[in-house]
């Protein structure tokens, strides 16, 4: 089906003659002036000394995509030209492609194309897709993953980015338990079936949310334990559950905060809309211990600084009401 693009424009800046004649013509252009009289006339107005409330559909179907200028004046009755008023706009391609490439890098780009390419569905949609990331090339300690996507139409995505540490593992791990919320405490949490083994890394398992009210923010935190009792640290994701208890019914519920810059040196800011109202924020290690505390306040964004704590992974806790919601952060 062909596609029209229309944008409405309310003449409100048409400068009539001294005389306050009747505006008999309306006409417009974009970029390119093809000379008085040879704009495109804009019909459906009554002739009139004052035009400005009249609403007019300008067809941007044939202007390329990008910056243009759109270019609007009119004619009274005896025959003078107003100025000729400008609008700057963005005409962007708003149409859905398929992904049909995708690729990871850690810590320094190839370049676009030349990173480790991963197989996904070709859709428009891989929001929720899971993906299983091979970290065996990544050095111990902190790092980036880098994410991006090419569609059917050849256009690369923003590259995406998330921080990690990765370990050194001493012995097979033998123990992995979640507990969604409340902690039982370790080795309490509701086990996962796993044959033990050093790499657990591109595992992949069921959480029970079936008991989880709709429409309700929870944490899920996940942690192992290796062969000889030693526990990793516990890492938490906020989640959202809608009616179902599928993929699709599960979103981020950390989406509506912002971090940045992550990694961070010297401070960061959280970012949150301005409909929720924040209590409390907590910053804490992977131990769980809180470094430090800000009571809420009535700005949108927040500073925090982590200057003086040592480089490693933290979680910025967010209490809004009921709601508590984490967002890790690294600190480099």
């Amino acid at each position: 089906m062909r596609k029209i693009y229309c944008l409405l424009y309310v003449l409100c800046v048409i400068v009539a003659s001294a005389s306050a004649q009747n505006i008999s013509r309306i006409e417009y252009f974009f970029n390119t002036d093809p000379g008085f009289g040879n704009g495109t006339a804009i019909t459906g107005f009554t002739p009139s000394a004052d035009v400005s409330g009249f609403p007019a559909s300008i067809n941007v179907s044939l202007v390329p995509n990008g910056v243009n200028i759109l270019y609007i004046r009119s004619k009274d009755d005896n025959g003078k030209w107003s100025i000729t008023n400008r609008i700057t706009f963005i005409k962007a391609d708003v149409s859905t492609y398929n992904i049909v490439r995708a690729e990871y890098f850690f810590n320094t780009d190839p370049g676009i194309g030349k990173a480790t390419p991963f197989t996904l569905p070709v859709s428009a949609d891989i929001s929720k897709q899971p993906l299983v990331i091979n970290i065996e090339s990544a050095p111990l300690g902190i790092n980036n993953l880098y994410i991006r996507t090419e569609d059917s139409k050849g256009t690369w995505s923003l590259t995406n980015r998330t921080a990690f540490i990765k370990v050194a593992t001493e012995g097979n791990i033998s123990v992995l338990e979640y507990f969604i919320d409340a902690d039982p405490g370790y080795g309490m949490a509701t086990r996962v079936a796993l044959t033990p083994g050093q790499d657990i890394s591109n595992y992949t398992f069921n959480v029970d949310v079936s008991s989880l009210s709709a429409n309700s923010v929870h944490n899920l935190f996940v942690r192992v334990k290796d062969a000889n009792g030693v526990w990793s640290y516990t890492s938490v994701v906020s989640f959202t559950k809608t009616s179902g208890t599928g993929i699709g019914d599960i979103s981020d519920a950390s989406s509506a905060f912002t971090v940045f810059p992550n990694p961070a040196t010297e401070k960061i800011v959280l970012q949150c809309p301005e409909d929720i109202k924040i209590d409390k924020i907590e910053l804490m290690d992977v131990q769980g211990k809180i470094m430090q505390v800000q009571s809420s306040g009535d700005s949108a964004e927040k500073q925090i600084d982590i200057s003086r704590f040592p480089e490693g992974i933290y979680f910025i806790k967010i209490t809004s009401g009921k709601d508590v919601v984490y967002k890790k952060v690294v600190k480099n």
